[in-house]
């Protein structure tokens, strides 16, 4: 249950970093 939820975390930072870049 925590990796998961570890898992979205991080996707979640790497989407916001994905925005970041594309800006």
């Amino acid at each position: 249950m925590i990796m998961i939820k570890n898992m979205l975390l991080k996707n979640k930072q790497d989407l916001y970093l994905y925005k970041i870049s594309m800006v």
